[in-house]
Order: C-alpha cells, then structure tokens, then sequence
C-alpha cells in the first residue's frame, strides 16, 4: 500500500501543527489584508493625498530626516509612511552606547478629530529598518518595532512625537534593543 514519505519522518506530527498554525495565520492575515483592500478603496486618492519631508531628534542623542506620504481616510483616519535615515546611539550591556544608522519604513495609522484649522491625532506606527552604516561586526542588519504616539495637524505643518520599542537586538548576543522617543517637524506640500 502508497504511504506518503512525510509519515516516515519522526517529526511528521510537529511539521503538521506548525503547518496547521501556518494556514490559520494565513486566513487570519487574508482577511485583514481584504479588509484593509476594501477601506482603501472607499474613497479618493487624489484630493486626499499629501506628500512631504519629515525630520527631528531621535532620543538618545541622534536625529531622523526622511519624506513621508498622508492618505486622509473617512471617518478621521489617516495612513502615513515615512522613508527615514534614523541615527541614535543604543545601550548595549558590555558595549556602553552603540551607534547606529539605518533607513526605516514606519508607517503610522492615525486617529484624529478634523477641527477647522487642525488636526490633533494620535497613533500606531509599526517600523521595520535596515542598518546602511554598520559600526560593529557584531551589528545585526535588521531592525523592527512600534511606536506610539502623537501630533497636530496645523495648515501644511505637522508635529509629531512618539515613543518606540525596537523588538530586535542591535548587537548580536547582547540585550541591546533600541526604545525611545521621536519628535519631529514636516512640511506637507
């Protein structure tokens, strides 16, 4: 009688629940992505949309520039990504301050009331980064976390600050993981 190889396998039980997980978090992350599909597509983008440049200081000791894009959405939401070059100096246990610079993707989901002449919000915003200066052979590359926060919206000005948790070790081997704070001042064309 044909039996599978996969039965043969002593690990056969182990891949099929991480197969079952894997399939699960799949539906889970296909309907979040429809949701987001269908909300995104229930209004105009080109009345609603602005572009500008973003920069600030990052804590500790560093600084941040970079462009950034703002979809206005219904009901008071806002989607904002940003391209950034992040500098900060990061703690790390047996190295004091690590330097370190890299490009970050962030991408704020905010929530604001759309007064007559501002905007106060606040925010969500999920990063992922990758280092493009390494001052350490022991330097990982990549770079993920979140951030919360908040800002105004004042005519084509936008101040924003936000605390960020880094959920990736900076150096190899070490508790090294970067959290702190972001202000930061953009013009929106």
């Amino acid at each position: 009688m044909y039996q599978p190889l996969i039965t043969f396998c002593p690990h056969s039980a182990i891949f099929t629940q991480v197969l079952a997980i894997f399939v699960e978090n799949m539906k889970k992350k296909t309907l979040i992505i429809l949701a987001l599909a269908l909300l995104l597509g229930s209004w105009n983008l080109s009345s609603q949309t602005r572009f500008g440049i973003k920069g600030g200081y990052s804590h500790p000791a560093g600084y941040n520039a970079g462009v950034a894009v703002c979809f206005n959405m219904p009901l008071g939401f806002a989607i904002q990504p940003e391209l950034a070059y992040v500098f900060t100096k990061v703690p790390a246990a047996g190295f004091g301050y690590i330097k370190s610079g890299n490009i970050e993707l962030p991408v704020g989901i905010q929530y604001g009331l759309d007064l007559i002449l501002l905007r106060p919000f606040v925010e969500v915003t999920p990063f992922i980064g990758c280092a493009v200066k390494r001052y350490s052979d022991t330097q990982n590359i990549f770079d993920y976390g979140v951030g919360v926060g908040g800002g105004l919206d004042i005519w084509r000005l936008q101040v924003n600050a936000r605390y960020k948790w880094s959920f990736a070790d900076v150096v190899t081997y070490r508790e090294s993981k970067h959290k702190g704070f972001e202000i930061s001042l953009a013009f929106f064309f």
